[in-house]
């Protein structure tokens, strides 16, 4: 599937092993507050691809997009990416200036950009009822 005009793209990021408690990435825009990686999609490119993208420019972590949701987010697409890192309480550097710090959360942060609706939401999405990537 291919962006339309005006569509933008959110990661949500888990890690692929098994963990007790859920966990999720989310950059601390320098603006804008914590925050799920993401931003618009390029012309042409297809919503995993730009998804991907924004996480890697984010974080500086390369995953697999796993499925897609686009009604969780009024025009924009939610991807869940894997990644094969282990989550720890310590946040990170990022190489894109307008990012703070990355870090792994279990619970939402202060200073949250999206409400926590919109977080909650995702957070208790069924991913299984999603369109489903296979690689």
């Amino acid at each position: 599937m291919k962006m339309t005009e005006g569509d933008f793209v959110l990661a949500w990021v888990i890690p692929k092993g098994d963990f007790e408690s859920t966990c999720w990435i989310m950059v601390k825009h320098c603006e804008r507050g914590w925050e799920l990686p993401g931003g618009k999609l390029n012309e042409n490119e297809a919503i995993e691809i730009g998804a991907l993208r924004e996480v890697w420019e984010e974080t500086g972590l390369l995953g697999t997009a796993v499925a897609i949701e686009s009604e969780l987010i009024e025009k924009g697409h939610v991807v869940l990416i894997k990644v094969d890192v282990e989550p720890d309480p310590y946040g990170w550097n990022s190489d894109d200036s307008r990012i703070d710090e990355v870090g792994w959360c279990v619970e939402l942060p202060a200073d949250l950009h999206w409400g926590e609706e919109e977080i909650t939401r995702i957070l208790n999405h069924d991913w299984s009822k999603s369109r489903i990537l296979s690689s």
